[in-house]
C-alpha cells in the first residue's frame, strides 16, 4: 500500500541541548556543580536545574537549559516498536545545528544524569570515532548543519512542524491522510525540544504543513508520544 512507502523521520528541533558556554565555564554555577557532580566545567551539559544565573544572561535564554524536554521526548520516541523495527528514524537538531542520530534500536539512558553524561562526552569530544565513545557508538554525532541544509538532503520529502501556532487538526486522520499520499517520500514530523517559545521562522518557512494538535500548549513528550502511536497504527 501507498502509506506503507517511504521513510520517516522525527526530529527534535532547536532541542535544548549543549555545553555551558566557555565563558561562563568559571561562573560560580559551574563549580559548585563540579563540586557535587565531579563534572568538569567544560564537559557539563546546561541545565537550568544548575546553571539558571547563566542561561538568563544568553540570548534565547528561553530555549536553554532544558535536555530533560529533549530526555523525556526521546524516551517516548525510542521505546516504541516503531523505533525499535527501524521505521522510525530519530534525528535531535540542537539550538546550536549539531546534528546527532539516534541509530535504530539504541536504548536511551532512563535518567537525565545518565543521558546527560552520554551527550557531554558526544558534544565535548566531537572528533572521535564511535568506537572511542566507549559503546555509545548508537547515537552519533553527525556534525554541523543549519536546518535548512540539514532538510535539502531529502528532495522527495514532506515537511510537517507540529506547533501549538499552528492549523488545527485531528492527529490521527492527519497522519493517515500524510501517510497515504506521496509513494517513496520522506515524511519528515519536527518537533520542538525547548520548553518555551517558537520554532524560527525560517524552520517555518520550510514546512509543507504546520499543525496544532491540541489548543494546549503540550510538552514535546507529549507530542511525540501521540505521534509516535498514531504512526505505528497507520503502519502495521
Amino acid at each position: 500500500m501507498t502509506k506503507r512507502m517511504g521513510r520517516h523521520m522525527l526530529v527534535i528541533e532547536d532541542a535544548s541541548l549543549e555545553l555551558v558556554p566557555k565563558e561562563f565555564q568559571g561562573s560560580r554555577s559551574c563549580r559548585s556543580f563540579f563540586e557535587k557532580f565531579g563534572v568538569t566545567p567544560a564537559s557539563q551539559i546546561l541545565d537550568d536545574n544548575f546553571h539558571h544565573d547563566i542561561i538568563r544572561k544568553l540570548p534565547k535564554s528561553e530555549k536553554r537549559g532544558r535536555p530533560d524536554v529533549v530526555h523525556f521526548a526521546l524516551l517516548d520516541a525510542t521505546s516504541t516498536p516503531l523505533f525499535q523495527s527501524g521505521k522510525l528514524e530519530v534525528i535531535i537538531h540542537t539550538l546550536d545545528d549539531m546534528v546527532i542520530e539516534i541509530t535504530p534500536g539504541t536504548r536511551i539512558p532512563r535518567t537525565l544524569l545518565r543521558f546527560n553524561g552520554v551527550m557531554s562526552k558526544l558534544l565535548s569530544q566531537p572528533f572521535l570515532s564511535n568506537k572511542e565513545l566507549e559503546g555509545n557508538e548508537l547515537i552519533r554525532l553527525r556534525g554541523t548543519e543549519k536546518i535548512d541544509q540539514f532538510l535539502s538532503r531529502f528532495t522527495n520529502r514532506k515537511v510537517v512542524a507540529l506547533s501549538r501556532i499552528g492549523e488545527p487538526v485531528k492527529l490521527r486522520k492527519f497522519v493517515h491522510e500524510i501517510l497515504s499520499m506521496g509513494n517513496g517520500e520522506t515524511k519528515i514530523w519536527i518537533v520542538g525540544g525547548f520548553a518555551r517559545g517558537h520554532f524560527e521562522a525560517s524552520l517555518l518557512k520550510l514546512a509543507d504543513y504546520i499543525v496544532s494538535i491540541s489548543r494546549d500548549s503540550l510538552p514535546a513528550h507529549v507530542v511525540t508520544a501521540r505521534l509516535t502511536y498514531d504512526l505505528e497504527v497507520e503502519l502495521e
